[in-house]
Protein backbone atom coordinates (compact mmCIF):
# COMPACT_ATOMS: atom_id res chain seq x y z
CA UNK A 1 0.00 0.00 0.00
CA UNK A 2 1.40 3.42 -0.81
CA UNK A 3 0.68 6.76 0.84
CA UNK A 4 -1.28 8.15 -2.14
CA UNK A 5 -3.73 5.24 -1.99
CA UNK A 6 -4.13 5.70 1.76
CA UNK A 7 -4.77 9.43 1.33
CA UNK A 8 -7.60 8.59 -1.06
CA UNK A 9 -9.12 6.23 1.53
CA UNK A 10 -8.86 8.93 4.20
CA UNK A 11 -10.67 11.58 2.16
CA UNK A 12 -14.01 12.45 3.64
CA UNK A 13 -13.22 11.22 7.16
CA UNK A 14 -14.12 14.13 9.38
CA UNK A 15 -12.46 15.01 12.65
CA UNK A 16 -15.08 16.01 15.24
CA UNK A 17 -14.52 19.22 17.20
CA UNK A 18 -14.76 17.33 20.48
CA UNK A 19 -14.32 13.68 21.40
CA UNK A 20 -14.04 12.07 24.78
CA UNK A 21 -14.03 8.42 25.76
CA UNK A 22 -17.06 9.25 27.90
CA UNK A 23 -19.03 9.48 24.66
CA UNK A 24 -18.40 5.86 23.71
CA UNK A 25 -17.34 4.19 26.95
CA UNK A 26 -19.65 1.46 28.22
CA UNK A 27 -21.49 2.43 31.42
CA UNK A 28 -19.93 -0.44 33.40
CA UNK A 29 -16.47 0.77 32.31
CA UNK A 30 -17.26 4.22 33.65
CA UNK A 31 -18.40 2.76 36.98
CA UNK A 32 -15.33 0.51 37.22
CA UNK A 33 -13.12 3.51 36.47
CA UNK A 34 -14.82 5.55 39.18
CA UNK A 35 -14.50 2.68 41.67
CA UNK A 36 -10.80 2.17 41.00
CA UNK A 37 -10.28 5.94 41.07
CA UNK A 38 -11.89 6.04 44.51
CA UNK A 39 -9.27 3.57 45.76
CA UNK A 40 -5.96 5.38 45.08
CA UNK A 41 -3.74 2.65 46.59
CA UNK A 42 -5.37 -0.03 44.39
CA UNK A 43 -5.12 2.21 41.34
CA UNK A 44 -1.46 3.00 42.06
CA UNK A 45 -0.55 -0.65 42.70
CA UNK A 46 -2.34 -1.79 39.54
CA UNK A 47 -0.57 0.86 37.45
CA UNK A 48 2.84 -0.12 38.85
CA UNK A 49 2.22 -3.82 38.21
CA UNK A 50 1.07 -3.09 34.69
CA UNK A 51 4.17 -1.01 34.02
CA UNK A 52 6.44 -3.87 35.17
CA UNK A 53 4.53 -6.58 33.31
CA UNK A 54 4.18 -4.39 30.21
CA UNK A 55 7.93 -3.72 30.13
CA UNK A 56 8.68 -7.44 30.27
CA UNK A 57 5.99 -8.55 27.84
CA UNK A 58 6.57 -5.69 25.39
CA UNK A 59 10.27 -6.47 25.31
CA UNK A 60 9.74 -10.16 24.64
CA UNK A 61 6.78 -9.69 22.32
CA UNK A 62 8.30 -6.95 20.18
CA UNK A 63 11.86 -8.23 19.78
CA UNK A 64 11.22 -8.99 16.14
CA UNK A 65 8.53 -6.40 15.48
CA UNK A 66 8.98 -3.35 13.27
CA UNK A 67 8.11 0.08 14.63
CA UNK A 68 5.72 2.01 12.38
CA UNK A 69 6.62 5.60 11.56
CA UNK A 70 6.87 8.15 8.77
CA UNK A 71 9.70 6.13 7.17
CA UNK A 72 8.58 2.54 7.86
CA UNK A 73 5.05 1.45 7.07
CA UNK A 74 4.27 5.13 6.49
CA UNK A 75 0.79 4.27 5.26
CA UNK A 76 -0.04 2.62 8.62
CA UNK A 77 1.42 5.65 10.41
CA UNK A 78 -0.94 7.90 8.40
CA UNK A 79 -3.92 5.76 9.44
CA UNK A 80 -2.84 5.90 13.09
CA UNK A 81 -2.40 9.68 13.00
CA UNK A 82 -5.89 10.09 11.53
CA UNK A 83 -7.46 7.71 14.09
CA UNK A 84 -5.77 9.62 16.92
CA UNK A 85 -7.03 12.92 15.48
CA UNK A 86 -10.60 11.62 15.30
CA UNK A 87 -10.43 10.40 18.92
CA UNK A 88 -8.55 13.50 20.14
CA UNK A 89 -5.75 11.49 21.70
CA UNK A 90 -2.03 10.98 21.33
CA UNK A 91 -0.84 8.18 19.08
CA UNK A 92 1.31 5.66 20.95
CA UNK A 93 3.96 3.73 19.03
CA UNK A 94 2.57 1.16 16.63
CA UNK A 95 4.44 -2.05 15.86
CA UNK A 96 3.97 -4.67 13.16
CA UNK A 97 4.73 -8.19 14.26
CA UNK A 98 5.20 -11.13 11.90
CA UNK A 99 2.36 -13.49 12.80
CA UNK A 100 0.11 -15.73 10.68
CA UNK A 101 -2.89 -14.90 12.90
CA UNK A 102 -4.77 -11.65 12.27
CA UNK A 103 -4.77 -9.72 15.52
CA UNK A 104 -4.27 -6.33 17.15
CA UNK A 105 -3.68 -5.53 20.80
CA UNK A 106 -2.64 -2.75 23.16
CA UNK A 107 -0.03 -2.68 25.93
CA UNK A 108 0.15 -0.28 28.87
CA UNK A 109 -2.07 2.32 30.45
CA UNK A 110 0.11 5.40 30.61
CA UNK A 111 0.69 7.43 27.46
CA UNK A 112 4.46 7.10 27.83
CA UNK A 113 4.29 3.31 27.95
CA UNK A 114 1.44 2.47 25.59
CA UNK A 115 1.95 0.55 22.36
CA UNK A 116 -0.30 -0.90 19.70
CA UNK A 117 0.67 -4.13 17.96
CA UNK A 118 -0.70 -5.18 14.58
CA UNK A 119 0.09 -8.58 13.12
CA UNK A 120 1.27 -9.00 9.54
CA UNK A 121 -1.73 -11.26 8.82
CA UNK A 122 -4.11 -8.47 9.83
CA UNK A 123 -2.45 -6.09 7.37
CA UNK A 124 -2.97 -8.61 4.58
CA UNK A 125 -6.73 -8.92 5.01
CA UNK A 126 -7.91 -5.38 5.83
CA UNK A 127 -8.53 -2.36 3.65
CA UNK A 128 -7.01 0.93 4.89
CA UNK A 129 -10.27 2.25 6.40
CA UNK A 130 -10.80 -1.06 8.19
CA UNK A 131 -7.27 -0.94 9.58
CA UNK A 132 -7.82 2.64 10.74
CA UNK A 133 -10.93 1.41 12.56
CA UNK A 134 -8.87 -1.33 14.25
CA UNK A 135 -6.23 1.21 15.33
CA UNK A 136 -9.01 3.45 16.65
CA UNK A 137 -10.49 0.47 18.49
CA UNK A 138 -7.12 -0.15 20.17
CA UNK A 139 -6.83 3.54 21.06
CA UNK A 140 -10.28 3.20 22.67
CA UNK A 141 -9.02 0.33 24.84
CA UNK A 142 -6.21 2.56 25.99
CA UNK A 143 -8.48 5.55 26.65
CA UNK A 144 -10.99 3.42 28.60
CA UNK A 145 -8.22 1.78 30.67
CA UNK A 146 -9.25 -1.75 29.68
CA UNK A 147 -5.66 -2.93 30.13
CA UNK A 148 -5.87 -1.85 33.77
CA UNK A 149 -9.04 -3.89 34.37
CA UNK A 150 -7.65 -6.90 32.53
CA UNK A 151 -4.48 -6.82 34.64
CA UNK A 152 -6.45 -6.49 37.88
CA UNK A 153 -8.56 -9.48 36.87
CA UNK A 154 -5.44 -11.52 36.11
CA UNK A 155 -3.84 -10.56 39.42
CA UNK A 156 -6.98 -11.47 41.37
CA UNK A 157 -7.44 -14.70 39.42
CA UNK A 158 -3.80 -15.64 39.94
CA UNK A 159 -4.04 -14.87 43.65
CA UNK A 160 -7.09 -17.11 44.06
CA UNK A 161 -5.40 -19.93 42.12
CA UNK A 162 -2.29 -19.58 44.31
CA UNK A 163 -4.35 -19.66 47.51
CA UNK A 164 -6.33 -22.69 46.35
CA UNK A 165 -3.27 -24.62 45.05
CA UNK A 166 -1.42 -24.13 48.32
CA UNK A 167 -4.41 -25.07 50.51
CA UNK A 168 -4.41 -21.64 52.13
CA UNK A 169 -8.20 -21.47 52.39
CA UNK A 170 -9.47 -21.49 55.92
CA UNK A 171 -12.42 -23.67 56.81
CA UNK A 172 -14.86 -21.33 58.52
Amino acid sequence: MNTEEVQQHLQGIRVPEFMSSDLYQFSLDIRASETIGALPPVNYLAQQLINVVSSISVGSSLMQAVKVGPDQFSWIHMLGVKAAMVLHTELPPIFVKQDPNPNAYTFGVSEEKASIVLTSALLEILEPRELMFVIGHELGHFQCKHVLYHMLAKILSGSFKFIRSHNLLLDL
